[in-house]
């Protein structure tokens, strides 16, 4: 598939984001005018007011939104979107002057116009022969004698990362992340960074013989945060004891990686001569949101999206000058009792287990599971 093709689908994805944020910074206080205008005109109809009036006030906003929907095509590039957005939302006001019942009408939409969209096998040489950015890394690494790994993943299970932020938190309140610049799906670099130095951490409590100087090394090799986060501190005193965390806190200090991580960018499908969806519209329902026993209990069903399954995403991870890496991944294979033929491979090791286990959001319930789909070397 071409190029253009599949620059056309990043760009469905960019026209629904631009859309569903003009919607909800514009038009939802609108929504609130129309309800409360609608309130007081039942009022009035009930107490047998002047009707001309109340015919006045529907028209008011009425006009209003006209106006808004001639605004919001300006802001948005595909202004049928905008049409049709607007007719959802006059329907439900004639139902109901519930503000709250508009959102989720409004959500139920975005989530069906999301699901239309699909992916097409990209036909961008992304982390592959021809990509500007392989070839630098490459020619790095060759003059370190390091190596490039780039892999390819598919999603097994529904997908679900980045839901506090990105464009469609704003209206779902679970989001998913979208390249700033591509506006597609992708898998941030610091997730997979993430993911695998946990993965070896965990290895290391399992399976190593010296439990505090795999560890170290595992963070010398992924780098850490100045400040680790308390689920991660709380792990580490367990493993290492308090002394044991503070000599790796006073020797790590604020290090970065010894790895180059690229973003994992959506490539297409798990038959890469055909297009796929890529949104599925999903509902939970919380029950115990403010309740404080069983007969108090409120189901809230919360409408938003997840990735389908079958979506295929490539990025690569390539050994930088500043770092041994290769020697640290020998001690940890060491460490670790597992016989591999080259540093590389324990490193493929830790990406294909770390795939296994999740990726994302929800991985305890399943979710943003994923498949090595295929693993290339460069050196």
């Amino acid at each position: 598939m071409t190029e253009t093709r599949a620059m056309r689908s990043h760009g469905e994805i960019m026209v629904i984001n631009q859309s569903l944020d003009a919607y909800l910074r514009n038009l939802l206080p609108l929504v609130a005018l129309a309800s409360m205008a609608r309130s007081k005109n039942e009022d009035r109809r009930r107490s047998g007011r002047d009707r001309r009036q109340r015919q006045q006030e529907v028209e008011s906003v009425r006009r209003q939104f006209r106006e808004l929907g001639e605004r919001l095509k300006r802001l948005v590039s595909d202004p049928r979107l905008v049409d049709e957005a607007l007719r959802v939302v006059e329907e439900t006001l004639q139902r109901s002057s519930d503000v709250k019942e508009v959102q989720a009408a409004l959500k139920k939409w975005a989530a069906e116009k999301l699901s239309e969209v699909k992916a097409v096998p990209s036909g961008i040489p992304y982390c592959a022969p021809g990509d500007p950015l392989i070839e630098t890394l490459r020619r790095e690494a060759r003059m370190c004698r390091g190596f490039v790994l780039t892999y390819e993943a598919m999603l097994s299970s529904k997908g679900l990362w980045g839901v506090s932020s990105g464009p469609l938190y704003s209206l779902f309140e679970v989001g998913v992340a979208i390249h700033p610049t591509l506006y597609t799906v992708y898998l941030p670099a610091s997730s997979v960074k993430g993911a695998l130095r946990a993965t070896l951490v965990s290895l290391c409590a399992q399976r190593a013989s010296n439990k505090r100087e795999c560890i170290h090394l595992a963070y010398e090799l992924f780098g850490a945060a100045e400040d680790l986060q308390r689920e991660e501190r709380m792990l580490l005193e367990k493993l290492l004891g308090r002394e044991g965390l503070r000599d790796l806190e006073s020797r790590l200090e604020a290090r970065t990686s010894c790895l180059v991580f690229t973003d994992a960018i959506l490539v297409g499908c798990e038959n890469s001569a055909e297009s796929c969806p890529i949104f599925e519209p999903y509902v939970i329902t919380p029950h115990y949101r403010e309740a404080r026993s069983e007969f108090e209990a409120q189901p809230t069903p919360v409408v938003h999206v997840v990735l389908r399954e079958k979506l295929v995403f490539r990025g690569c991870i390539a050994t930088t000058c500043y770092c041994n890496s290769e020697d640290t991944l020998r001690k940890l294979a060491s460490l670790l009792k597992l016989k591999v033929a080259a540093p590389e491979y324990m490193l493929a090791v830790l990406l294909k287990t770390a795939l296994s286990q999740g990726i994302g959001a929800r991985t305890a319930r399943g979710y943003s599971v994923f498949i090595l789909k295929e693993l290339i070397i460069y050196r």
